[in-house]
């Protein structure tokens, strides 16, 4: 998720297992130890386009990495002050708000890889978009009541923190399991019940979800709306099958779908003579009318390496927020 939640999120399971008399400056370090995993996109800028994808949500989100770094930290802490008090204790905070990161990201739909490098499979619950308000609302409003207030019970603000951030969460469950239903009845009156279906959030809210389904000669595309009553229209999208046989061998495209997993749209441009594979595991980016996708890798014919097409005009969830908007009301 973004950093401002990840280092709220870190700041409030630090106070919650560091404990009562939990001090204003350890909470600063909770919400540093929280966001910084996400600083492995630091090395983005010397890596290539698909392994720059790939590398992110691995190595700095693992379980094993967050404990190492847990560790080193403690054994730094005690050798700075020998007797401080319950050093374990905030070892195992600190451990926390490192390790907690990844299972927030894991709610969303990008993929992390939290038992990297023994298990190399990217986890994700499709739960929350990346940008969803309402759990950094919810987890920041209990620390600007209690900063206001000026008592600095951190303790006591942590559990509210974590009980505001688990109801909101909760609340994104449920509507996920409504838009799974109602997606998967009209899709198997449709289409048969066989159709793997993949349900996944849209930016900034949790009414309004995507499903997206694979199969080997077509991709298709819904979006519903779990507080209207409305029909659900399927758009159907066709793999190009000589797009898919130019490129399924190329080590660059392999490693692609790693990240995009079973939904990977191929679409050949003929006169440019060009291949474009689409992840489309977030849905299309738009909100309702034939799906429109952005940021396809462009293997040119003959080549063994692609690159990423720009699109001036996307600059992210809110290009659309507009058609979004209108959309959820």
């Amino acid at each position: 998720m973004d950093l401002i939640t990840q280092a709220v999120f870190g700041a409030t399971t630090f106070a919650v297992v560091r404990g009562r008399g939990v001090a204003t400056k350890e909470v600063f370090w909770g919400a540093a130890m929280g966001a910084l995993p996400d600083m492995d996109v630091l090395t983005m800028p010397f890596l290539g386009p698909v392994e720059a994808l790939l590398g992110h949500r691995t190595w700095s989100h693992s379980v094993f990495v967050a404990a190492a770094l847990a560790a080193i930290l403690t054994f730094w802490r005690a050798k700075r002050s020998p007797n401080q008090p319950n050093l374990l204790r905030w070892g195992a905070a600190t451990f926390a708000a490192l390790h907690t990161h990844a299972w927030l990201d894991m709610l969303t739909t990008f993929g992390t890889q939290t038992l990297y490098p023994v298990w190399d499979e990217r986890i994700a619950w499709d739960v929350v978009h990346v940008f969803h308000p309402a759990t950094t609302l919810c987890l920041l409003l209990p620390w600007l009541v209690e900063w206001r207030r000026g008592t600095q019970r951190w303790f006591r603000t942590g559990q509210w923190s974590t009980l505001a951030g688990v109801a909101v969460l909760m609340w994104a469950m449920g509507a996920k399991s409504l838009a799974t239903q109602r997606l998967a009845s009209n899709l198997a009156l449709s289409e048969g019940p066989d159709v793997a279906l993949r349900v996944v959030p849209t930016p900034f809210n949790s009414w309004l979800w995507h499903g997206v389904v694979s199969t080997p000669d077509s991709m298709g595309f819904a979006t519903t709306h779990v507080g209207k009553q409305e029909e659900v229209v399927w758009h159907w999208v066709t793999q190009n099958k000589e797009g898919v046989a130019r490129t399924q061998t190329l080590p660059q495209v392999q490693r692609f779908k790693l990240y995009t997993g079973k939904e990977c749209l191929v679409r050949r441009d003929l006169p440019a003579g060009t291949t474009q594979l689409y992840a489309v595991k977030y849905g299309p980016t738009n909100y309702q009318g034939p799906p429109s996708f952005v940021f396809p890798l462009v293997v040119q014919d003959g080549e063994q390496e692609g690159s990423f097409a720009d699109d001036e005009n996307f600059t992210g969830p809110w290009s659309n927020a507009p058609e979004l908007w209108e959309r959820l009301w």
